[in-house]
């Protein structure tokens, strides 16, 4: 299992070198903006570290998720879906539990943008899902809206400083 964890971590880091040296393509509805206040909470980037690790740094074919919540003094916080180890997916049973502000979930390497289907259920739960990924940070709004917020050096370097050593 280490040896696994190993190796996925350093194919992510190798597909980060490569978009550092390529001009990684953006799709044309979105743009890249570091201003998102959720994006400068570090332990949001710890979050979202600790589910692309879970992942497999993309290299699994499983999607992690979490719930994200802000609690009253405004500090975030996250909480993880129950594992399913399902093919590209994740699922939560249930009500979405009171103060959840977003969803978060991870995206395999291979496809590393919103699907429609993210599109459709930010749309219908009135809320945003961040899509985490190795090579970006994206957010589908409520109203559907596509947005990249971070690419390639400043989500790995944000990650690799915000994520705990061992676990969260």
């Amino acid at each position: 299992m280490r040896n696994s964890t190993t190796k996925n971590a350093i194919r992510a880091l190798l597909l980060t070198a490569l978009c550092l040296v390529t001009n990684f393509p953006l799709q044309a509805d979105q743009r890249i903006s570091s201003s998102e206040d959720v994006l400068h909470d570090r332990s949001v980037l710890a979050c979202f570290a600790h589910l692309l690790r879970e992942a497999g740094f993309g290299f699994a074919p499983v999607e992690r998720a979490a719930f994200v919540f802000m609690n009253a003094d405004g500090e975030f916080r996250c909480l993880d879906w129950p594992a399913t180890h399902q093919f590209k997916a994740a699922h939560w049973s249930g009500p979405i539990p009171v103060g959840v502000v977003a969803l978060a979930h991870t995206h395999p390497v291979v496809s590393p943008y919103p699907s429609v289907d993210d599109r459709n259920e930010a749309v219908r739960i009135g809320m945003p899902i961040f899509v985490i990924s190795p090579q970006i940070i994206s957010v589908v709004h409520r109203n559907g809206r596509e947005e990249t917020l971070m690419c390639c050096k400043v989500w790995s370097e944000r990650a690799l400083i915000a994520a705990p050593p061992h676990g969260r």
